[in-house]
Protein backbone atom coordinates (compact mmCIF):
# COMPACT_ATOMS: atom_id res chain seq x y z
CA UNK A 1 0.00 0.00 0.00
CA UNK A 2 1.14 3.98 -0.66
CA UNK A 3 2.21 5.34 2.53
CA UNK A 4 2.63 9.25 3.45
CA UNK A 5 5.16 10.99 5.65
CA UNK A 6 4.99 11.22 9.43
CA UNK A 7 7.32 14.41 10.83
CA UNK A 8 5.86 14.02 14.33
CA UNK A 9 3.47 11.39 16.05
CA UNK A 10 1.58 11.86 19.68
CA UNK A 11 3.90 10.68 22.30
CA UNK A 12 3.92 7.03 23.31
CA UNK A 13 4.35 5.80 26.76
CA UNK A 14 7.48 4.39 27.92
CA UNK A 15 8.83 1.17 28.73
CA UNK A 16 11.75 -0.44 30.20
CA UNK A 17 13.78 -3.20 29.34
CA UNK A 18 15.82 -4.67 32.25
CA UNK A 19 19.29 -5.92 32.27
CA UNK A 20 21.06 -7.83 34.64
CA UNK A 21 18.54 -9.05 37.51
CA UNK A 22 15.89 -6.84 40.03
CA UNK A 23 15.87 -3.14 39.53
CA UNK A 24 16.47 -0.49 42.67
CA UNK A 25 16.33 2.94 42.94
CA UNK A 26 18.03 4.76 39.69
CA UNK A 27 20.65 6.39 41.24
CA UNK A 28 21.88 8.03 37.88
CA UNK A 29 21.45 8.18 33.65
CA UNK A 30 23.64 7.91 30.50
CA UNK A 31 22.61 5.77 27.44
CA UNK A 32 21.25 2.83 30.33
CA UNK A 33 19.99 3.81 33.72
CA UNK A 34 22.23 2.61 36.52
CA UNK A 35 20.40 0.92 38.91
CA UNK A 36 22.68 0.29 41.87
CA UNK A 37 24.41 -3.04 42.22
CA UNK A 38 24.55 -6.76 43.48
CA UNK A 39 26.82 -9.83 43.65
CA UNK A 40 28.54 -10.95 40.82
CA UNK A 41 26.89 -14.33 39.68
CA UNK A 42 28.98 -16.78 37.23
CA UNK A 43 28.60 -15.51 33.45
CA UNK A 44 28.10 -11.69 34.27
CA UNK A 45 30.66 -9.76 32.21
CA UNK A 46 33.68 -9.00 33.59
CA UNK A 47 32.97 -5.01 32.35
CA UNK A 48 30.25 -4.64 34.82
CA UNK A 49 32.01 -4.82 38.06
CA UNK A 50 31.76 -2.32 40.52
CA UNK A 51 35.49 -2.78 41.65
CA UNK A 52 35.36 -0.15 44.78
CA UNK A 53 32.22 -1.56 46.11
CA UNK A 54 33.96 -5.12 45.14
CA UNK A 55 37.31 -3.86 47.15
CA UNK A 56 35.49 -2.43 50.10
CA UNK A 57 33.10 -5.75 50.67
CA UNK A 58 35.84 -7.64 49.52
CA UNK A 59 33.82 -9.82 47.00
CA UNK A 60 32.94 -9.05 43.57
CA UNK A 61 29.86 -6.85 43.14
CA UNK A 62 28.50 -5.80 39.59
CA UNK A 63 26.46 -2.65 38.53
CA UNK A 64 22.79 -3.28 37.53
CA UNK A 65 21.53 -1.65 34.46
CA UNK A 66 18.05 -0.50 32.99
CA UNK A 67 17.45 0.32 29.17
CA UNK A 68 16.46 3.95 29.40
CA UNK A 69 13.51 4.13 27.14
CA UNK A 70 12.09 1.40 25.17
CA UNK A 71 8.94 2.19 23.13
CA UNK A 72 6.51 -0.72 22.26
CA UNK A 73 3.38 -0.21 20.07
CA UNK A 74 0.25 -1.52 18.81
CA UNK A 75 -1.87 -0.97 15.91
CA UNK A 76 -5.51 -2.35 15.92
CA UNK A 77 -8.29 -2.08 13.46
CA UNK A 78 -10.89 -3.49 12.25
CA UNK A 79 -11.72 -3.89 8.54
CA UNK A 80 -15.79 -4.42 8.98
CA UNK A 81 -17.66 -5.12 6.11
CA UNK A 82 -21.17 -3.23 7.02
CA UNK A 83 -19.19 -0.03 8.24
CA UNK A 84 -16.60 0.23 4.85
CA UNK A 85 -18.31 3.58 3.74
CA UNK A 86 -17.15 5.39 0.04
CA UNK A 87 -16.32 3.22 -2.81
CA UNK A 88 -12.73 1.96 -4.20
CA UNK A 89 -9.47 3.92 -3.47
CA UNK A 90 -11.72 6.66 -1.24
CA UNK A 91 -13.19 4.03 1.01
CA UNK A 92 -12.76 3.70 4.94
CA UNK A 93 -10.74 0.20 3.97
CA UNK A 94 -8.42 1.81 1.96
CA UNK A 95 -7.79 4.86 4.24
CA UNK A 96 -7.49 2.15 7.36
CA UNK A 97 -4.84 0.24 5.07
CA UNK A 98 -2.87 3.41 4.83
CA UNK A 99 -2.76 5.36 7.74
CA UNK A 100 -1.95 1.59 9.19
CA UNK A 101 0.61 1.34 6.35
CA UNK A 102 2.13 4.96 7.18
CA UNK A 103 2.01 4.29 11.15
CA UNK A 104 4.08 0.88 10.81
CA UNK A 105 6.83 2.29 8.64
CA UNK A 106 6.98 5.40 11.06
CA UNK A 107 7.35 3.33 13.94
CA UNK A 108 10.00 0.87 12.66
CA UNK A 109 12.17 3.49 11.09
CA UNK A 110 12.05 5.35 14.90
CA UNK A 111 13.39 2.14 16.65
CA UNK A 112 9.60 1.32 17.86
CA UNK A 113 9.02 -2.23 18.66
CA UNK A 114 5.32 -2.78 16.55
CA UNK A 115 3.02 -5.39 16.40
CA UNK A 116 -0.14 -5.24 14.35
CA UNK A 117 -3.33 -6.69 15.40
CA UNK A 118 -6.31 -6.55 12.56
CA UNK A 119 -9.36 -8.41 11.29
CA UNK A 120 -10.19 -8.50 7.81
CA UNK A 121 -12.46 -11.56 7.40
CA UNK A 122 -10.15 -13.18 10.25
CA UNK A 123 -7.66 -12.51 12.53
CA UNK A 124 -4.17 -11.55 11.86
CA UNK A 125 -1.66 -10.92 14.39
CA UNK A 126 2.21 -9.81 13.46
CA UNK A 127 3.80 -10.12 17.01
CA UNK A 128 6.22 -7.28 18.02
CA UNK A 129 9.37 -6.89 16.69
CA UNK A 130 11.32 -4.63 14.76
CA UNK A 131 13.27 -3.70 11.34
CA UNK A 132 12.73 -3.53 7.75
CA UNK A 133 12.03 -7.46 7.57
CA UNK A 134 9.39 -7.01 10.32
CA UNK A 135 7.75 -3.83 8.11
CA UNK A 136 7.82 -6.17 5.02
CA UNK A 137 5.78 -8.67 6.81
CA UNK A 138 3.23 -5.61 7.88
CA UNK A 139 3.01 -4.08 4.27
CA UNK A 140 2.24 -7.80 2.86
CA UNK A 141 -0.65 -8.09 4.82
CA UNK A 142 -2.10 -4.48 4.24
CA UNK A 143 -1.47 -5.54 1.08
CA UNK A 144 -3.93 -7.74 0.42
CA UNK A 145 -6.39 -6.73 3.61
CA UNK A 146 -9.75 -6.60 2.71
CA UNK A 147 -13.38 -5.40 4.71
CA UNK A 148 -14.67 -8.56 5.28
CA UNK A 149 -14.81 -8.56 8.92
CA UNK A 150 -18.34 -9.24 10.44
CA UNK A 151 -17.52 -8.58 13.86
CA UNK A 152 -16.77 -5.81 15.81
CA UNK A 153 -14.33 -3.39 16.64
CA UNK A 154 -15.17 -4.34 20.55
CA UNK A 155 -14.60 -7.99 19.75
CA UNK A 156 -11.51 -7.57 18.36
CA UNK A 157 -10.31 -5.34 21.57
CA UNK A 158 -11.83 -7.68 24.06
CA UNK A 159 -10.03 -10.73 22.41
CA UNK A 160 -6.76 -8.86 22.90
CA UNK A 161 -6.72 -6.04 25.22
CA UNK A 162 -5.31 -8.95 27.99
CA UNK A 163 -2.35 -9.56 26.00
CA UNK A 164 -1.57 -5.89 25.43
CA UNK A 165 1.59 -4.86 27.00
CA UNK A 166 1.80 -2.00 29.96
CA UNK A 167 3.90 0.54 29.31
CA UNK A 168 3.18 0.68 25.82
CA UNK A 169 0.96 2.58 23.49
CA UNK A 170 -2.05 1.49 21.52
CA UNK A 171 -2.85 2.98 17.94
CA UNK A 172 -6.71 2.31 17.13
CA UNK A 173 -7.59 3.27 13.58
CA UNK A 174 -11.28 3.55 13.69
CA UNK A 175 -14.68 5.12 12.48
CA UNK A 176 -16.59 7.82 14.73
CA UNK A 177 -19.57 5.43 15.11
CA UNK A 178 -17.36 2.96 16.91
CA UNK A 179 -17.81 5.44 19.86
CA UNK A 180 -19.31 3.17 22.13
CA UNK A 181 -16.62 1.34 22.29
CA UNK A 182 -14.07 3.93 23.74
CA UNK A 183 -14.74 4.23 26.94
CA UNK A 184 -14.23 0.58 27.36
CA UNK A 185 -10.81 0.57 25.01
CA UNK A 186 -9.67 3.56 27.85
CA UNK A 187 -9.56 1.15 30.58
CA UNK A 188 -6.35 -0.21 29.87
CA UNK A 189 -4.92 3.51 30.42
CA UNK A 190 -4.77 2.20 33.97
CA UNK A 191 -1.88 -0.54 33.29
CA UNK A 192 -0.17 3.16 31.36
CA UNK A 193 -1.12 2.26 27.77
CA UNK A 194 -1.48 5.30 26.10
CA UNK A 195 -4.64 5.02 23.92
CA UNK A 196 -4.04 7.21 20.11
CA UNK A 197 -7.48 6.93 18.48
CA UNK A 198 -7.12 7.70 14.88
CA UNK A 199 -10.87 8.91 13.67
CA UNK A 200 -12.35 8.20 10.49
CA UNK A 201 -15.22 10.82 10.03
CA UNK A 202 -17.66 8.26 8.31
CA UNK A 203 -20.26 10.82 6.95
CA UNK A 204 -17.57 12.27 5.02
CA UNK A 205 -17.42 9.44 3.15
CA UNK A 206 -21.21 9.24 2.07
CA UNK A 207 -21.09 13.00 1.58
CA UNK A 208 -17.43 15.04 0.93
CA UNK A 209 -19.46 18.40 0.20
CA UNK A 210 -19.39 19.47 4.00
CA UNK A 211 -16.62 17.51 5.08
CA UNK A 212 -15.81 20.32 7.97
CA UNK A 213 -19.01 19.93 9.73
CA UNK A 214 -18.80 16.15 9.71
CA UNK A 215 -15.67 16.31 11.67
CA UNK A 216 -17.39 19.16 14.08
CA UNK A 217 -20.36 16.93 14.37
CA UNK A 218 -17.85 13.83 15.15
CA UNK A 219 -15.60 15.89 17.73
CA UNK A 220 -19.19 16.62 19.64
CA UNK A 221 -19.82 13.60 20.67
CA UNK A 222 -16.35 12.71 21.59
CA UNK A 223 -15.70 11.20 25.07
CA UNK A 224 -13.36 13.12 27.19
CA UNK A 225 -9.64 12.52 28.70
CA UNK A 226 -7.38 10.85 26.65
CA UNK A 227 -3.44 9.72 26.62
CA UNK A 228 -3.48 11.28 23.38
CA UNK A 229 -6.26 13.56 21.40
CA UNK A 230 -7.81 11.96 18.61
CA UNK A 231 -6.86 12.88 15.61
CA UNK A 232 -9.72 13.07 12.77
CA UNK A 233 -9.63 12.20 9.15
CA UNK A 234 -12.08 12.80 6.49
CA UNK A 235 -12.28 11.66 2.88
CA UNK A 236 -10.64 13.40 0.61
CA UNK A 237 -8.10 14.66 3.42
CA UNK A 238 -4.44 14.95 3.06
CA UNK A 239 -3.48 12.21 5.40
CA UNK A 240 -0.14 13.81 6.13
CA UNK A 241 -1.61 17.14 7.29
CA UNK A 242 -2.43 16.19 11.08
CA UNK A 243 0.92 14.55 11.45
CA UNK A 244 3.07 17.88 10.53
CA UNK A 245 5.40 19.47 13.05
Amino acid sequence: PKTFAIQKFPRLAKGVSPWFGIQTSRVSGDEHEFYGVREYKSGDPIKKIHWLTSARKNKLIVKQFQQRVYYRATILFNLEKEKNYGFGRESVAEYTVKIAASVAKYFVEHDVSVELVAHAGEVCHIPFNRGPEHLEDILGFLSAAQAGSRVSLAQVFDEFSERVHSDSSLVVIMVDKDWEYLSTMMSIESRNVFLVPLVLVSSSFLDRSDKRNAIESAKMSLPEEFSSPPIFFACGDRLEEPFML
